[in-house]
């Protein structure tokens, strides 16, 4: 993307890139429900296999240029060059930290969505899908926002408030029992979730060289989701001690304290709206 547009553009084309694979996903969505009406479920696996496989194969296959500037070495070479990137610089310290404070608060959607649709709101299958497509076209309205409109504010202030929005969306349909006004949370935690990935992505990009920008969104992924996997793990243990309405509600507000406490911080951490090696 950022040897594609110029650097004033990296928000509206990353909330366009954000529609596209938000529609993907509600493609696929939609093409999973038609193919269960007509194929079992271990075919419908089967066929998943073959599709990541061949996904693999067309990855594997595909040679490019090497970003100037960048040095060729083995992968683990690559990704310990971008954690160290990522431990000098201050203001990616900041975005990982928000990123796995986001992470911790929308644990419960990711671990324990079918359950809640089950036990809180008495719901089934059916449900649990609907949850699914309300956050979906949360994500798609955002963005298709995002680039009409929202791309004229500054892109760490709607990253802080992004965060914040996701940790009150989970509050927020922690104890609903009411399957529409549940579905309506839905869709304000998908916006939140969107708000949160564009910004994330344009200030990677302005942060970070365009050299070293695979190697160091690799290592704070690669960070996040170590993290998000300890969650998961936690969340579960939480549901053998409190019902799913607590979890959803202690992730949610624990989340919110930290974050507090994090932004209170790194108050003063400030970023330009241009490519760092574009900058002087």
């Amino acid at each position: 993307v950022v040897d594609l547009v110029e650097d004033d553009q990296l928000p509206q084309a990353n909330a366009y890139l954000a529609t596209i694979e938000r529609i993907g996903t509600l493609s696929g969505f939609l093409l999973g429900g038609m193919m269960i009406a007509h194929f079992s479920i271990a075919s419908i696996l089967w066929l998943d296999l073959g599709l990541h496989l061949a996904a693999w194969l067309l990855v594997r296959h595909m040679t490019g240029q090497v970003a100037e500037g960048a040095r060729v070495g083995s992968y683990r070479e690559a990704l310990l060059e971008g954690v160290h990137y990522v431990a000098r610089d201050g203001r990616l310290k900041w975005i990982l930290g928000c990123a796995i404070l986001a992470n911790w608060m929308i644990t419960p959607m990711n671990t324990l969505l079918a359950p809640y649709a089950k036990n809180v709101l008495s719901g089934n299958a059916q449900t649990f899908s609907a949850l699914e497509l309300a956050t979906v076209i949360g994500g798609i309205t955002m963005s298709l926002l995002y680039g009409k409109w929202v791309v004229s504010i500054r892109q760490d202030k709607l990253f802080r408030i992004a965060v914040v929005l996701q940790g009150l969306a989970i509050a927020i349909v922690a104890y609903m029992s009411s399957v529409p006004l549940a579905i309506g949370g839905f869709v304000l935690l998908g916006m939140a979730l969107t708000l949160f990935g564009i910004p994330f992505a344009t200030l990677l990009q302005r942060s970070t060289p365009a050299h070293l920008l695979g190697r160091v969104r690799t290592a704070m992924v690669a960070a996040s989701t170590a993290c998000s996997a300890l969650c998961y793990g936690l969340s579960s243990y939480l549901t053998s001690l409190f019902n799913i309405s607590f979890v959803f509600l202690l992730f949610s507000l624990s989340g919110l304290v930290l974050t507090a406490i994090w932004l209170l911080i790194h108050r003063n951490v400030s970023f330009t709206e241009a490519r760092q090696d574009k900058v002087g």
